[in-house]
């Protein structure tokens, strides 16, 4: 049996061809800015960096061959890439690749909504997993901060209440301080923060 990675072979950096005559007839997969304007640090003056994957030709399938190369326009820097390389990147988790999903001027072929769909499901899911870490570290400074502030009041002392030197003082009190801590912990675990 054929395995995958002998079906669909990844490119060797050689076999990249430069432009052909018909390079404008190609569509564009995806197209998207990187670098500074992604991060809003883009400068009056500077130039925009683009990234562009294209679908292959029939020719481009037959040959085995990707497309990429790089062109000045406008005063912008274009890279054009053939579409199979982003799927590589992906795959690979290649966060410069991953950038160009993020970018203000992202433009995605019908064919690909999905990824877009991708990038905002993954994006809930990790806003979803930093608002739960939040909710626990609230629950757990709430939990010591209540006998934290009884002890730092009365100093387990009791004097102010006229009650030092009684023997049930220190039991009453480590039972109290034992209770809130219990409360509010099976409080956070009834809302799920903890």
């Amino acid at each position: 049996p054929i395995t995958r990675k002998e079906a669909y072979p990844m490119p060797k950096p050689e076999q990249f061809r430069q432009p052909d005559p018909h390079e404008e007839q190609r569509t564009v997969a995806l197209e998207a800015t990187v670098g500074s304007d992604v991060y809003n640090l883009r400068v009056e003056g500077s130039d925009l960096d683009w990234v562009h994957y294209v679908f292959p030709t029939l020719n481009d399938l037959y040959d085995r061959q990707q497309v990429s190369y790089e062109r000045a326009a406008d005063g912008d820097d274009h890279k054009y890439r053939d579409v199979r390389h982003l799927a590589h990147l992906l795959k690979k988790v290649n966060l410069n690749t991953l950038e160009a999903l993020y970018s203000p001027r992202l433009v995605v072929h019908p064919s690909l909504g999905w990824l877009v769909d991708e990038r905002d499901r993954l994006a809930s899911l990790e806003e979803r997993r930093q608002t739960a870490a939040q909710m626990r570290f609230a629950a757990v400074a709430s939990i010591l901060l209540l006998p934290a502030l009884i002890v730092g009041y009365f100093g387990q002392n009791f004097t102010t209440l006229g009650i030092i030197g009684d023997w049930w003082t220190p039991p009453v009190s480590g039972l109290a301080l034992f209770g809130i801590t219990a409360l509010q912990f099976s409080y956070f675990k009834w809302k799920k923060w903890l």
